[in-house]
């Protein structure tokens, strides 16, 4: 068995395949509602404000601030032993959506704390991860 997230297959369903090839391509991508005007996430087939269908995929402000965090010090599986410990939570983005992700860095990172999207392409499989935003002047 190998340490490295290529041991996971991943394969995106037809509805999150956008955001995977977006992620891809190093662009942050969340679906639009063009009858409500607002982003949502996770991609589904309907806006989860107003039902709406008429959904289009728009790129989206990679500014967030951390709501949950947790420190993971017992790998969940052998391929992630050698990462232990890392930190890994949710996220709120500046237009509303929460998303999961690792946060890289500062394993003491506070709730709140101003992070940007970003993705990690190091492995088979490209991963959600939080930086720490440095203060804007």
């Amino acid at each position: 068995m190998t340490n490295s997230v290529e041991s996971m297959a991943f394969e995106p369903e037809s509805h999150t395949r956008p955001f995977w090839e977006a992620a891809h391509a190093g662009r942050f991508e969340m679906p639009f509602c063009g009858r409500c005007n607002k982003f949502h996430f996770y991609p589904r087939p309907l806006c989860p404000h107003c039902g709406g269908s008429a959904l289009v995929w728009r790129a989206a402000p990679r500014e967030a601030r951390v709501i949950a965090l947790t420190t993971v010090y017992r790998a969940p599986s052998p391929i992630f032993e050698a990462d232990v410990p890392y930190t890994v939570g949710i996220a709120q983005t500046v237009v509303g959506p929460c998303l999961f992700g690792r946060i890289i860095g500062n394993v003491e990172t506070p709730v709140g704390m101003a992070v940007r999207i970003d993705f990690d392409h190091s492995g088979a499989v490209d991963r959600v991860v939080f930086r720490p935003d440095a203060p804007r002047e």
